[in-house]
């Protein structure tokens, strides 16, 4: 047992995602909108996380699409569900931080996009029948 390799402190920190690096993600996010490639929604995805690795502000090591955007629809669901608790909350101060303004803008960007494509497969689905 003690000839076990302990992983270090340094590598056990890259495994958890910062603020920083989650606002890397949103604001790439945001600028590439890749959940609204229809055909290439994977490759989209990596693209973005090739662009997140090359820029020098992002931390983490190893990222794919698949892990940004796993990470993109975490923080959109725990969002949602921020936003679900903090209606009833009237008249209480919030703080809008860079990162919840980019979850707010994301979010109604994918809920959006989310129903145009509802529409479309019921209008697809009428025509059809």
């Amino acid at each position: 047992m003690a000839d076990e390799v302990q992983p270090d402190a340094d590598s056990l920190a890259r495994k958890w995602w910062s603020d920083a690096d989650d606002l890397s993600l949103l604001t790439q996010v945001n600028n590439d909108l890749p959940f609204k490639h229809a055909k290439s929604t994977a490759k989209a995805w990596d693209s973005d996380a090739a662009k997140l690795l090359q820029a020098p502000s992002f931390a983490r090591n190893g990222l794919d699409g698949e892990k940004a955007s796993s990470r993109c629809f975490h923080l959109l669901r725990v969002h949602r569900k921020f936003q679900e608790t903090s209606k009833y909350m009237s008249g209480v101060a919030q703080d809008e931080t860079g990162k919840i303004v980019l979850l707010d803008e994301v979010l109604q960007l994918y809920e959006e996009h989310t129903e145009q494509r509802k529409a479309e497969r019921a209008t697809t689905t009428a025509e059809a029948s």
